[in-house]
């Protein structure tokens, strides 16, 4: 994964930019996984990977005139239609100069989330509340990849089907540096809590899949393996975390200095 210039504060106007060039890398990491299908030009980047989840198929961002946006969806639609796989279309700045959520809309597509984009400067690290001590562990073979996923599953709610396809998507990856991400588990004791995932590139260490098993919440643990992926991303030279919060995690990142810079919509892909 190539490394552009580290973005150094959270307050220039490369931070936008990076948060959304960071969510790309996270899914277009796989690329190089056979059956997974990118299409990135002057008009648009899109990624099929076949997992059966839209949020794993997007369509990331669209440069083309307003003349051209109805075109545009028409072509992707059908390009996910001939896969058969659910999709979804994620309308950030980087998109434009044609305004794309008003034809997405005026269409019938539905807007499912809309996140914060957030981040947070990791100089003041030691400062923070680092939550309840817990060991954090990467993930380097398979099975840590399946305690993984008995983990991160159910707490995302994914079908059986979503995720088998994904777990095979990471183990394509790899789970060396060179692979798309960076997995790991915290553990309470012996027993598996937590997970989270680290993707270093765009300038900042991104942190995504943040989980905690259900009976394990409220403890401070979705916290404190938060606070080891922002350490983990300093120790590799990184001078910004990132992340896209959910509603429920928003109290959680701000207690670690994580401050929102961007909101991405972000719609459902209208099938045949």
């Amino acid at each position: 994964m190539s490394a552009p210039t580290v973005v150094r504060g959270i307050d220039g106007p490369d931070i936008v930019d990076a948060l959304e060039r960071n969510q790309w890398e996270f899914i277009r990491g796989f690329e190089a996984v056979p059956g997974v299908e990118v299409v990135d030009d002057d008009r648009c980047l899109r990624v099929a990977t076949g997992v059966p989840s839209p949020l794993f198929n997007p369509v990331l961002r669209a440069n083309v005139a307003a003349d051209e946006v109805g075109a545009l969806v028409d072509e992707a639609r059908e390009w996910y239609r001939r896969r058969r796989l659910p999709w979804s279309w994620y309308a950030g700045p980087a998109s434009g100069p044609g305004q794309i959520v008003p034809e997405l809309e005026r269409r019938g597509f539905a807007k499912v989330t809309e996140p914060p984009g957030m981040a947070a400067d990791l100089a003041h690290l030691h400062e923070l509340d680092a939550g309840l001590p817990v060991r954090v562990e990467r993930v380097d073979n398979r099975r840590k990849v399946d305690v993984w996923f008995s983990v991160f599953a159910p707490s995302f709610e994914l079908s059986r089907a979503a995720s088998a396809a994904f777990r095979d998507l990471i183990l394509a990856g790899g789970l060396g540096d060179d692979g798309p991400m960076r997995n790991y588990l915290a553990f309470v004791g012996s027993e598996p809590v937590a997970t989270g995932s680290l993707v270093p590139a765009a300038g900042v260490g991104g942190i995504y899949n943040i989980a905690t098993r259900a009976n394990r919440r409220g403890r401070g643990i979705g916290r404190a393996i938060t606070w080891a992926l922002m350490r983990e991303a300093a120790e590799l030279g990184y001078h910004v975390a990132i992340l896209w919060s959910t509603a429920a995690g928003l109290p959680v990142y701000r207690r670690l200095g994580f401050v929102e810079r961007v909101r991405v919509p972000t719609y459902l892909g209208l099938g045949s």
